[in-house]
């Protein structure tokens, strides 16, 4: 079965943390796309990893880099969809 995230569910599961309770979301958001990675099944659109990239950098303050190497995990182990399907 397919599944699609929303952004900041995926960005959670990166470690994004702005504050002390945010480490809640952090393992909520990990044990919901932890079997997607390892079993298949994750979906992406090219949009969400856009603004998975903004999101970590602009607001969890990730490095370029981090932030583009958390796109590319995910994006590894998912199905690309384009943003606009026709």
């Amino acid at each position: 079965m397919a599944t699609a995230f929303d952004t900041n569910i995926l960005a959670y599961a990166a470690g994004m943390r702005l504050v002390d309770a945010d480490e809640a979301k952090i393992i909520r958001a990990n044990l919901l796309i932890a079997p997607m990675l390892v079993e298949g099944g994750l979906v992406l659109s090219a949009q969400v990893q856009a603004e998975l990239h903004n999101l970590l950098r602009r607001k969890a303050g990730f490095s370029a880099t981090l932030a583009a190497e958390m796109v590319v995990e995910y994006a590894d182990a998912a199905t690309t969809i384009p943003t606009d399907p026709s």
